[in-house]
């Protein structure tokens, strides 16, 4: 018979070999993981500030979820560092503190500062240093989850730092434009290799269409290289009328055979510098930085002028000047470094002898947007080649009508600075936000990201330059159609039931809706079917670029009824769990198969059965 402790140690026994087989099989199912792909939620985009005056507090950070389930966000923290801390264990302040809420599976959640982005599914106050600062995203046991840190080696970041966006530009973790559907799952726990600038940011939400991770393997992380730029030029001592805190400036040239894209290079003149600010240096052009925007003193007893890349490599440096001469300007020249009594900024340098100066050079050229003074180059045209003043419902005028450029150019514009005027006397302005429209591509500008107003009794529209230079004819449209476009065809402008936001333009005309190429119309029949919603700039990938990359414009897949039910399954832990305790109970009950049974003939009353029981009489 068999002894108590007998059965309690095969007992033991079974379970411990029940166990064991399952966590095997268990780990055999377990799929490879991809490189470098977070298994918890990540802080997946984030700006620090918009373009231009009053847009400072333009801020959001973007979550997103990368595991195949969802997760809670109850009491977990968001927390901002800057820089004027000692070290990385203090100075961190709470920007946000989640409430009951849940970021699904593969989904996204928008924190946008107040006054920010209508479809944010929270808020904090703004406050968001744009040079350099870390925000972590902390759970509810006070772990740290995710961290970005931006701007400078000061900064509380994972690995190297990531460069600081600048003002209208995001950070987005890869793969980002590289996949554009792809997640934002790349953590390789370097911030400075998961992260690239996106000109036009892309905040998504908790409405947003989920995005599965994509294979990782194939964005392995690689480092980035920026363009040198080269000093030219500086006005060190102007002469009445001009001024020193106003007049005063430093002269960059990009001699590289591709643009630039200078944000947050740094001028340093002493102690003292100066981050640029979004703008393209074209090849062979110049950037001229006045000190009017700079606030750099360059002193008329002698200095220096430095050059840094935004991680901080020394670029270039201007040869040091003693005395300053009133009026000329310290140039480089092919011999080195000279005084010239000729004033060329934005130009080639021209050497004219001191002895007899120029005592009116030519101050900077006046800034078409804050900061940096553009160069003083010949802009390339654009084309208005769409426009939709009335959108049909669910779309309104406030947020959906918009005007459609085209670049016919054989290499990208920055759109920065460029104008579109609208009314009947083109008396509303809207000066254009940054965005890179790639070669024979299109870019909507719709009124939902701009003050654009596009009056449904008709009007007019016209582009202009950032020099102030009309861009082709004033358009003229008559009363808008709801849910028509007005676009450019084979034969001229006409109505279209069919708007194409960021497309090449279709023209369905009404076969009773007479329109002649001057606009006139007459008897508009009802259109069978509302138009599509216009895309947003802030939405339009197209004309993004990260440090000079150029995107397509893109739209976000729907995903499959066999996507879907695949989201819906229960997390594969969880069919491992299921898998673990059957094994083992399975297991259990095949070792005690004979004592189960006798245990089930004596409640039954049945003899004991003969036969191998496995047990030593």
């Amino acid at each position: 018979m068999m002894m108590k402790g007998d059965l309690t140690m095969r007992l033991r026994a079974a379970i411990l070999i029940g166990l064991l087989t399952g966590h095997i099989i268990g780990w055999l199912a377990l799929p490879t993981p991809a490189f470098a792909v977070s298994s918890s939620v990540v802080i997946s985009e984030l700006q620090t500030g918009g373009v231009g005056s009053g847009h400072a507090g333009d801020e959001f950070i973007e979550l997103y979820n990368p595991s195949a389930a969802d997760i809670s966000l109850e009491k977990w923290t968001l927390k901002y560092r800057s820089t004027s801390a000692s070290d990385c264990a203090t100075g961190w302040a709470t920007k946000y503190t989640f409430p009951q809420v849940t970021i699904k599976s593969y989904g996204y959640f928008l924190v946008a500062a107040t006054g920010y982005l209508t479809k944010a599914d929270a808020r904090y106050s703004a406050g968001l240093s744009s040079t350099a600062g870390a925000i972590r995203l902390i759970d509810n046991n006070v772990q740290v989850i995710d961290t970005l840190g931006w701007g400078t080696v000061s900064v509380c970041a994972e690995g190297g730092f990531a460069v600081a966006p600048g003002d209208g530009r995001s950070l987005e973790r890869r793969p980002g434009v590289d996949d554009e559907t792809g997640g934002n799952a790349t953590d390789s726990d370097d911030n400075a290799a998961d992260f690239i600038v996106r000109v036009v940011p892309q905040p998504q939400d908790a409405t947003s269409p989920i995005e599965t991770p994509a294979d990782q393997s194939q964005y392995s992380p690689a480092a980035v290289t920026y363009l040198p730029l080269e000093i030219t030029e500086a006005l060190v001592d102007p002469v009445s009328p001009h001024t020193d805190t106003h007049d005063e400036y430093i002269e960059l040239r990009n001699a590289n055979a591709q643009p630039i894209q200078v944000n947050n290079y740094v001028l340093k003149v002493g102690t003292a510098s100066f981050h640029l600010p979004p703008a393209v240096l074209l090849p062979d052009s110049y950037l001229v930085v006045s000190s009017a925007d700079s606030h750099l003193t360059l002193a008329n007893d002698g200095g220096i002028i430095q050059l840094f890349d935004p991680i901080g490599e020394l670029l270039d440096s201007s040869a040091p000047w003693t005395t300053a001469v009133p009026g000329a300007t310290w140039a480089l020249f092919p011999d080195g470094w000279a005084w010239t009594a000729t004033s060329t900024a934005g130009a080639q340098n021209i050497f004219t002898d001191t002895s007899t100066p120029d005592v009116s050079p030519s101050p900077s050229p006046s800034p078409a947007s804050e900061g940096v003074t553009p160069t003083p180059i010949n802009y390339l045209p654009l084309q208005i080649n769409e426009l939709l003043p009335d959108p049909a419902s669910p779309a309104t005028d406030a947020t959906d009508e918009f005007v459609e450029l085209y670049n016919p150019n054989s290499e990208s514009v920055n759109i920065a600075g460029y104008i579109v005027k609208t009314g009947s006397a083109l008396g509303n302005k809207v000066v254009l936000p940054q965005a890179i429209i790639a070669p024979g591509a299109y870019l909507s500008v719709t009124s939902g990201d701009t003050s654009l107003t596009l009056a449904n009794a008709g009007s007019s529209v016209a582009l202009f330059d950032p020099a102030g230079v009309q861009l082709g004819a004033t358009i003229v449209y008559t009363t808008a159609l709801t849910g028509d476009a007005w676009a450019i065809g084979s034969d001229g402008w006409t109505w279209t039931t069919t708007p194409t936001p960021s497309a090449p333009n279709i023209i369905t005309v009404p076969v009773s809706k007479v329109v002649t190429a001057a606009g006139g119309v007459t008897t508009p029949t009802p259109k069978p079917s509302k138009s599509p919603k216009a895309a947003k700039v802030a939405k339009v990938k197209a004309a993004s670029v990260k440090a000079i990359s150029t995107k397509k414009v893109a739209t976000k897949k729907t995903s499959s009824p066999a996507k879907v039910l695949a989201d819906a399954r229960v997390p594969h832990e969880s069919w491992l769990l299921f898998a673990l305790a059957g094994l083992t109970i399975g297991y259990i009950v095949y070792e005690f198969r004979y004592d189960l049974r006798n245990y089930y003939h004596r409640l039954r009353g049945y003899p004991a059965s003969g036969g191998d029981t496995g047990q030593t009489p």
